[in-house]
Formats: C-alpha cells, sequence, structure tokens
C-alpha cells in the first residue's frame, strides 16, 4: 500500500467476526456484485485450506436456493467460516434414488 493512502489494508484472521479491512469483508462485498446465473451449478471446494476457496464459487454457494452436499457436517463448516446462510441438503450414494 502506498504511503499517505487512504486505503485500508486487506487482512486475514477470523473469518467468522470480520473487522472492517478484513479480508472477508471485501469478499462479502464482492459476492454482491459477481453475476450468477440461474440453473445447476457444481462448485469444488477445497479439501483442507478454506483460503483455496474462489470468490466465484462463494457467489454461487450465497446465491443458491439450497446446497446439495455429500457430507452436510464438513459444507455446514465451510458454510459457517463464510457467513452463508444457504439451506444445504445431504445428496450421496446411499440416499441418490430418495433425493431426486
Amino acid at each position: 500500500m502506498p504511503q499517505g493512502s487512504d486505503e485500508k489494508p486487506v487482512t486475514g484472521g477470523d473469518l467468522r467476526n470480520p473487522s472492517e479491512g478484513h479480508i472477508a469483508v471485501a469478499v462479502a462485498s464482492k459476492l454482491k456484485t459477481t453475476p450468477v446465473g440461474p440453473g445447476l451449478h457444481l462448485v469444488a471446494t477445497p479439501i483442507g485450506n478454506l483460503a483455496d476457496m474462489t470468490i466465484r464459487a462463494l457467489a454461487t454457494l450465497a446465491r443458491a436456493d439450497v446446497i446439495a452436499c455429500e457430507d452436510t457436517r464438513v459444507t455446514g463448516k465451510l458454510k459457517a467460516a463464510f457467513g452463508i446462510e444457504t439451506a444445504l441438503t445431504p445428496y450421496h450414494e446411499h440416499n441418490a434414488d430418495r433425493a431426486g
């Protein structure tokens, strides 16, 4: 950041409790402006590092009507970390026939 700039640095830290200048605040504002069209969207999620999530993936999850996932416990952690409120529904090999 240039010296004398009025911009505040974007920092990392606790995503569940962001403060001004926090990266989660920057991401949240970007989520509101990232276009996501109607339809079925497949979103790859990181296996071990939440920092690997893309803004487009977060926007897609945040704007979806429902998130179908293999394990709601794991996806629930991802939702909590990024403040995503979209409902989850389990979808895996044991319930695929019933889930539709």
